[in-house]
């Protein structure tokens, strides 16, 4: 009975997402909890690979950008991920609670309103840590550790560690 209330409550909560919004495309999702919210506006597009898992209050919003999931990626509760342009995440990765992600910045020089943005890609078997920024224009490659309240902004080669120290300069170490 459970793995039937299951089944219907992730169909139900998915179905409502892709049934009124083209622009959102979800593939069998594992399971996404009903307070999460995946929204598009100004033809911003969301795509959801199999087998993904969103915890409570994660809000995943396209506003005129493209976001991608990848298969088997975990989001966990509160986390924020918003595009302007375009964010990538790859395959198998992991989330821990409140990571924001941003493609964008406010452009404080221009008119109230206006963003500068770029492409954030985030490579497969990626683990990002509680508390963690991904800021525009930032690639994470594959098979890297964010530590957990890290700000990202620019490279982090694959197989690498990254974390910032007490002096907020970010530092990487090569994992083996």
């Amino acid at each position: 009975m459970k793995l039937i209330k299951f089944i219907k409550y992730n169909f139900l909560n998915v179905f409502r997402y892709s049934l009124f919004n083209k622009n959102i495309s979800i593939r069998r999702p594992q399971r996404i909890d009903r307070s999460v919210k995946i929204l598009t506006s100004n033809g911003g597009k969301i795509e959801i690979g199999k087998g993904c898992h969103f915890l409570r209050n994660t809000t995943v919003q396209s506003d005129s950008g493209h976001i991608s999931i990848g298969n088997g990626t975990f989001i966990n509760e509160n986390a924020k991920i918003v595009s302007h342009k375009k964010i990538t995440i790859g395959e198998r990765c992991s989330f821990g609670p409140n990571v924001v992600i941003y493609d964008h910045d406010h452009d404080y020089k221009n008119a109230r309103g206006t963003y500068v943005s770029d492409n954030i890609v985030i490579g497969n078997n990626v683990w990002i840590g509680a508390n963690a920024v991904i800021l525009k224009n930032s690639v994470i490659e594959d098979n890297c550790v964010i530590a957990a309240g890290t700000v990202v902004k620019g490279h982090i080669p694959s197989n690498t560690l990254a974390f910032n120290p007490k002096e907020l300069d970010m530092r990487t170490i090569k994992l083996n």
